[in-house]
């Protein structure tokens, strides 16, 4: 390859891989400022924390709502840690352990993000099919974290379980409990543990009502 070919190709990667680590500092820039509580971060705070220029970043983003997408994908990967499944085979308790502790020290973690998001969630589609996705994962590791459990239920009482299960140890119930309620993290774990056993223990009000008429 002649000599200004190569020139040419090394500049236009060197462009290529400035673009991305900028976009990539705008990325984290936000996504710290956002887990120090601003939920709504501006583009001067922004540009000062990543050292990205104002005029770079809307280079890099079409829109702020398009790097408040990136941001969440990014704070989405940091999750995976703790959506992986719970382990089979342990005890109800043992998995009811496992699965509330991890839950609650995940949204511990991705607080500020969270909050942000679903300020958002009703006027971006965007935003509103990342939180959608995030939900699915976390509705897929709780129930099946418990699937023996549910699977011993018909399915009405099953469903209805499986519904009650995703509220309970949903972003929205961890919010209330620690911001609303002022419970510290272990109060959430005890609270969600022997309410999920409950859950999981509770029978039909048919049945119920059956069994006292015996």
């Amino acid at each position: 390859m002649p000599a200004g070919s190569v020139a040419a190709v090394a500049d236009v990667d060197g462009r290529v891989a400035r673009r991305r680590r900028n976009r990539e500092a705008v990325v984290e820039a936000a996504l710290n400022l956002l887990e120090e509580g601003v939920l709504d971060p501006s583009v001067e705070q922004i540009t000062e924390r990543s050292g990205v220029s104002p005029r770079s970043v809307f280079r890099y983003f079409e829109s702020l709502d398009e790097m408040r997408s990136a941001v969440l994908r990014r704070n989405e990967d940091r999750m995976k840690e703790w959506l992986a499944p719970v382990p089979a085979g342990g005890s109800l308790e043992q998995r009811v352990v496992h699965l509330v502790s991890g839950r609650v020290a995940m949204f511990d973690r991705v607080a500020g993000v969270a909050r942000a998001a679903r300020l958002r969630e009703y006027q971006v589609p965007g935003i509103a099919a990342d939180l959608a996705r995030v939900r699915e994962a976390l509705r897929a590791q709780a129930l099946g974290a418990v699937e023996p459990e549910l699977r011993a239920k018909d399915e009405a009482a099953a469903s209805e379980t499986g519904a009650a299960i995703d509220v309970l140890l949903s972003f929205e119930s961890w919010d209330l409990c620690t911001r609303v309620q002022g419970m510290a993290a272990d109060q959430v774990r005890r609270v969600w543990g022997r309410a999920l056993v409950g859950l999981l223990a509770a029978q039909p009000a048919n049945a119920a009502a059956g069994g006292g008429a015996r």
